[in-house]
């Protein structure tokens, strides 16, 4: 008979992840099938195909996404098992980029979008106003189209890979590119009647402004669609005039030039100076003007006018506080189109500084008998002199400070209790100005340590305690004169190892870094003495079969021990001081003594020196009894 069985299960599924729009299965060929049943998404209840027999590919065909395979064999005897899961990708084209926009500068596009969420994504496409006009790998998401011809645009992107490309995005918003500038034409330079040059120009698209050249050099500028001004240069030497435009991108080309000689200009004031020694004000001065024709002068700061006064002044005061600056003076001639000014006369002036306080300042409160004053100043504009402070009064006046420079002033002679220490920056000119105070004091030496107590019940050691003290860093326990430990702040006990029954003084003096404080008043302190030798020790002769042993009593003694010929016989309680040797032999003479017994340090000591006792021998039988009848 011919055996049949169900098939085995497929072995070696494998589905593809990289062919567009298919999965391709592949498996191992099996024993006894007659074909293959392949299963998608778990749908075990309905194939999507069935094979032949030593099929082992099967294609998937019109399909994208992620999905699960699983293959069984059948034969005549029924499915076989399913084998494991397979998971197969089918790819497609890329999903739609999003949040398209442009943005113009200078004559270049930038172009930004969102990546879509599906891959694989080979590359960008950039479409301007429908048309390609470049493109970027995975993952840029940026396009810089450069210097695309003047005009109005809009921009798609697509998304391509292997498969192809995907849908156009939302079109972007609208940029404009402006055309670059063209040169500025129709230029005259005319000399005017007050020694200067009246110009005037055509205008052109798309500028921002004008800028005014002579012999090359931008001397001046006018803001958009002004197309005229008066030119008044600094000197009346022939001049090569020219104007161009300008925008925020560019500057566009040079018009033509035109040559032009203004007319003669005021002379420049002479010895202009600015102060920088006054408290409240800059003071400028300079040289009686003479020339002719000149009636005004304008006084500037930085460029601002302050003030137009008559050309017969020669001197004029700024009021108020103020910073390092640039003052200037020209000679204004008044001239129907306008003023007609001199080349500028310029000093750098500025009010006397309040000089600041210190930077840093820090007081002392830890030093032996000093206290020091540490200060930086960051800025000693306007400093002459230092003055150190105590509680408001001046101790000491010191010379001008370096920038960042740590300086050290000590104060010898400090006050008992903390003070007000303070650092002031002085000028010569404008008095005292910033300060900065901190509290100090000299570090004071230890305070006398009390309540020191030693102790008296201990066999061979004595505890000293103590109340510490304020500013101790530490203590000194002395025995009688002599040094026996030094222990920290914050320790107040010491243990002292000594032989029993001894007695001392104990003194504790605490100290720091600037020195010892008082000694202490001195405790007496003791440990206890062992049991001493007993007295009066006395042993029986002649009792029958003992010995009574007896002796004086010990006060510290809890109990004794008695020794026959300095073997231990036997112990006796406290308070007890009597003993009866029971062993001794009769007529045998013993040597006894007796030890001060133990207390809580540990044994007393031998009696000395050994007292003999015995005990009475029982009398003998009379023997060898004679009797006499004396009746004879």
């Amino acid at each position: 008979m011919l055996w049949r069985w169900f098939p085995p299960i497929v072995a070696g599924v494998i589905a593809s992840v990289d062919v567009c729009n298919q999965i391709s299965l592949n498996w191992e060929d099996q024993l006894s099938e007659l074909g293959f049943r392949i299963y998608r998404d778990g749908n075990f209840g309905a194939p999507i195909a069935t094979v032949g027999a030593n099929v082992t590919v099967y294609v998937d065909n019109n399909i994208t996404g992620s999905h699960t395979y699983n293959v069984r064999a059948y034969n005549d005897c029924g499915n076989g098992e399913l084998s494991a899961t397979a998971t197969g990708i089918g790819l497609t084209v890329p999903g739609v980029a999003t949040t398209v926009v442009a943005a113009e500068h200078c004559g270049d596009v930038t172009v930004t979008w969102t990546l879509p969420s599906t891959s694989p994504i080979t590359e960008s496409r950039v479409l301007r106003n429908g048309v390609q006009v470049g493109a970027v790998l995975f993952p840029t998401a940026t396009y810089v189209d450069e210097n695309p011809p003047a005009g109005s645009y809009t921009y798609r992107i697509v998304m391509a890979n292997q498969c192809g490309t995907g849908t156009q995005s939302n079109q972007s918003n609208s940029v404009t590119v402006i055309p670059t500038l063209t040169q500025v034409t129709g230029i005259t330079a005319t000399p005017s009647s007050c020694f200067c040059i009246d110009l005037s120009w055509s205008n052109v698209a798309n500028e921002s402004g004008f800028y005014i050249y002579c012999d090359g050099v931008i001397v001046d500028s006018v803001n958009a669609n002004v197309t005229s001004m008066q030119y008044c240069p600094a000197d009346t030497q022939n001049c090569l005039v020219q104007v161009a435009a300008y925008n925020g991108c560019e500057v566009g080309p040079l018009s033509a030039g035109v040559s032009v000689t203004p007319n003669t200009y005021p002379v420049a004031v002479a010895s202009f100076t600015a102060s920088e020694n006054f408290c409240d004000r800059v003071r400028m001065q300079w040289t009686p003007y003479s020339a002719q024709g000149v009636n005004w002068f304008r006084i500037s700061r930085n460029d601002v006018t302050l003030a137009v006064i008559p050309s017969s002044a020669a001197s004029y005061d700024h009021l108020g506080v103020w910073p390092q600056s640039t003052y200037q003076i020209r000679a204004l001639r008044v001239c129907s189109p306008g003023d007609t000014i001199s080349m500028l006369s310029s000093d750098a002036g500025r009010t006397a500084p309040t000089p600041v306080g210190p930077s840093a300042m820090l007081a002392s409160d830890n030093a032996c008998g000093v206290v020091n004053v540490v200060f930086t100043f960051a800025s000693i504009d306007g400093q002459d002199t230092v003055y150190i402070k105590r509680n408001g009064n001046i101790l000491d006046r010191l010379g001008p400070s370096a920038v960042n420079v740590e300086r050290t002033w000590t104060d010898t002679s400090p006050l008992a209790a903390p003070a007000t220490y303070m650092v002031c920056a002085k000028s010569n000119i404008c008095g005292e100005g910033g300060c900065m105070s901190d509290f100090g004091q000299a570090a004071p030496t230890a305070g006398t340590v009390t309540n020191v107590e030693a102790s008296h019940e201990f066999c061979t050691t004595i505890i000293v305690d103590w109340t510490g003290t304020a500013f101790a860093t530490g203590y000194i326990v002395r025995r009688g004169t002599t040094v026996v430990d030094t222990v920290e702040q914050g320790t107040f006990t010491f243990t002292d190892n000594v032989a029993t029954g001894s007695v001392f003084n104990y003194t504790v003096t605490a100290y720091n870094p600037c020195g010892n404080g008082p000694t202490s008043t001195p405790a007496t302190g003791s440990t206890i003495p062992l049991p001493p030798a007993p007295t009066g020790v006395g042993a029986s002769d002649g009792l029958c079969n003992e010995v009574i042993v007896t002796w004086n009593e010990i006060a510290v003694a809890t109990s004794y021990e008695i020794y026959r010929n300095n073997v231990p016989l036997g112990t006796s309680p406290g308070g007890v001081l009597a003993f009866t040797d029971n062993t001794a032999s009769p007529g045998v003479s013993y040597n006894y003594q007796v030890r001060g017994g133990v207390n809580q340090c540990g044994l007393g000591t031998l009696s000395t020196p050994p007292i003999s006792g015995f005990a009475a021998a029982q009398i003998a039988q009379v023997t060898n009894l004679t009797a006499f009848n004396d009746a004879e």
